[in-house]
């Protein structure tokens, strides 16, 4: 794992020629690793945005290099809330299987995701509010409180809406 500046970079073992039952276990693992990481950001309020993606990366001596890198962070800064997108091929690498799991568990979800353009993109989501365990409110009151800040106004309302949305799911 890397942090640099207010980015964090982790990233798992290489999945090339590994078994689909090794990929899905890994892609599970980093699902649990994003528990983690939002859960260590809630308790700090510190609202996370990210995106997971799969390919081929190069870590040597401190360098870090890989498309897929660029790619997670143009998902990154595209979007406009406190969330994690997953990237198609991310999900086009598991199994049927191992996505139905993952969907059935509300781990990840289908999801409009709001953009800064003020457009939406449907994907898949890694769903963080199933790990508040059902205590929604004070986060929620903190940020309607800020909804008049102009900066920060579309973004509370769009983390506001995932979580009334997830709630109206039932998940």
């Amino acid at each position: 794992m890397y942090s640099y500046s207010d980015t964090i970079l982790f990233y798992s073992a290489d999945v090339t020629n590994k078994s689909e039952a090794d990929i899905d276990y890994i892609f599970h693992e980093t699902l649990i690793a994003c528990d983690l990481l939002f859960m260590a950001a809630d308790k700090s309020m510190f609202p996370l945005r990210g995106a997971m993606t799969v390919g081929e990366l190069i870590d040597r001596d401190n360098v870090v290099i890989s498309k897929e890198i660029i790619e997670a962070y143009h998902m990154e800064k595209k979007q406009n809330w406190c969330g994690c997108w997953i990237s198609n091929r991310c999900i086009h690498s598991i199994s049927k299987d191992s996505l139905n799991d993952h969907r059935g568990s509300n781990s990840m979800i289908e999801y409009d995701i709001p953009m800064k353009d003020n457009l939406c993109e449907h994907g898949y989501v890694y769903n963080w509010v199933k790990i508040r365990q059902g205590n929604n409110s004070g986060i929620i009151n903190t940020m309607r409180a800020n909804l008049h800040r102009d900066d920060v106004r579309a973004k509370y309302q769009n983390i506001i809406k995932f979580i009334e949305d997830i709630k109206a799911m039932a998940i």
